[in-house]
């Protein structure tokens, strides 16, 4: 394997023609995408909320290109206290 130094290096990445006005064209992607939300609020006095959230993704990746297949499906489940304006 030749040796190769610093300088040769740059030179060959300067001397690089870099076009990106195609990039769009790169390719065509398809996907689907759903979420489903579900939620509870438990007011504990005019200020407080104590809350507990439930989110579940669904992802399809009709036409897996640059990184594979994605499809596949997860879920978020958040809880915790809201303190300062509340709806009552």
């Amino acid at each position: 394997m030749p040796t190769v130094t610093n300088q040769e290096i740059l030179n060959a990445i300067g001397h690089s023609y870099y076009d990106y006005s195609m990039i769009n064209g790169y390719s065509d992607l398809s996907y689907g995408f759903q979420n489903y939300v579900v939620g509870i609020d438990y007011y504990i006095s005019k200020t407080t909320t104590f809350f507990i959230n439930a989110n579940y993704y669904d992802l399809n990746d009709y036409q897996s290109y640059v990184y594979g297949s994605e499809t596949g499906s997860f879920y978020v489940i958040r809880t915790g206290f809201r303190i300062g304006n509340s709806l009552l």
